[in-house]
């Protein structure tokens, strides 16, 4: 007989511990027209030690029914206090219970992290005022709490008690923040992305992702030179004086408009290389003519609050800076070029989401 009662008690033991311990969450359904209030003084809250940063205090019915809650963390008190609304069940859904009813016994349990602690019990009463300034919680139980268990992740919480495979964490280079971990020039752009090359597109090993200005190499139009064409700072000197004459050969480039334009070819010969045709695209421009004598013309094909243009030389000079204001469709805008000397220059077209390079020869 008291072996049975051994593992009676036993059983009963091991029930007890192995019960799961329910978080209710914070109340969410609203107004419900009528309500009790549960005012928490400065001097019950402050004796409370939390442990999580979203402490709140919830109410609930005799059959767990959330009717009211707030949150109790330092950051939500208004001068070391905090105010609960406790709903009613409301007279319009009778058949729906959405609240207490008069005289029904309220549970006040505070939430902390995984633990559960139990406050107190009261009475609902609607339009009642109930002030609680001195207590102490007692502990019930602590329940599962998931989230991101890894203190390396951007989103680690630290209350957390499982894993839920939430954890997110920050690209190679960057913090949480999307900040770089390195970056000594204070470009934006982390030390180890950063790409060093020429910056200016009329130059032969111009870089189109470059992003530190790296050493240009220019095409010397006296001795028949011009450039490859490639985009990605490989682009070298085209001689196109073969036979080292004197006299440059006629075939090459004869689109004024492409990266690799030889002014001294007759025939083209098919090796036209272009660069920012989608950025000019995605402004909408239309630039006439070129090669220049005295005055360019741009249009713009769409509305534009602001354009930037900047004109430098083949050697990185700059000839000229223009701001146009509130760019309207179809608008025509004139540039003149008169005063400029012969030769290879680039224009540069800036809007507030835009930047474009455009090639262009003044004759």
């Amino acid at each position: 007989m008291k072996k049975l009662l051994y593992i009676f008690c036993l059983t009963l033991n091991t029930g007890l511990f192995a019960q799961e311990c329910e978080l209710p969450s914070p109340y969410t359904n609203g107004s419900t027209g009528i309500n009790l209030t549960v005012l928490l003084h400065s001097s019950f809250l402050g004796s409370l030690n939390f442990t999580s940063p979203a402490t709140y205090i919830v109410a609930l019915t005799s059959n767990d029914l959330v009717i009211g809650s707030s949150c109790i963390a330092p950051d939500c008190l208004i001068g070391g206090m905090q105010s609960v609304a406790i709903w009613g069940d409301d007279v319009f859904t009778p058949e729906i219970i959405e609240g207490a009813v008069e005289g029904e016994t309220i549970s006040l349990k505070i939430i902390d992290g995984a633990n559960r602690y139990f406050v107190r019990t009261i009475t609902y009463t609607t339009n009642e005022i109930i002030s609680i300034s001195s207590g102490i919680i007692m502990y019930e139980c602590s329940g599962v709490l998931e989230g991101c268990t890894d203190e390396l992740a951007c989103n680690y919480t630290p209350v957390a008690t499982e894993d839920d495979g939430s954890c997110e964490y920050p690209v190679a280079h960057y913090d949480c923040d999307n900040y770089c971990l390195n970056d000594s020039d204070a470009d934006g752009i982390c030390d180890e992305l950063e790409i060093v090359g020429c910056l200016e597109p009329m130059a032969c090993n111009y870089h189109a992702n470059a992003t530190d200005q790296g050493a240009c190499i220019y095409a010397n139009v006296q001795l028949c030179e011009s450039c490859s064409g490639e985009t990605d700072g490989t682009g070298t000197l085209v001689d196109h004086d073969a036979d080292d004459d004197g006299i440059c050969d006629s075939l090459g480039c004869t689109d004024s408009s492409a990266m690799n334009y030889n002014p001294f070819a007759a025939e083209d010969d098919g090796s036209c290389e272009y660069v920012h045709l989608i950025e000019v695209n995605s402004l909408e421009l239309s630039v006439y003519p070129n090669p220049v004598i005295d005055q360019m013309t741009i249009v713009s094909h769409k509305a534009c609050p602001q354009l930037q243009l900047v004109m430098t030389s083949m050697l990185g000079s700059l000839v000229l800076h223009k701001t146009i204001q509130n760019v309207q469709p179809n608008d025509l805008i004139e540039v003149d070029v008169q005063s400029l000397p012969s030769g290879l220059y680039t224009m540069t077209v800036s809007s507030v989401s835009d930047v474009i390079s455009i090639p262009w020869i003044k004759k």
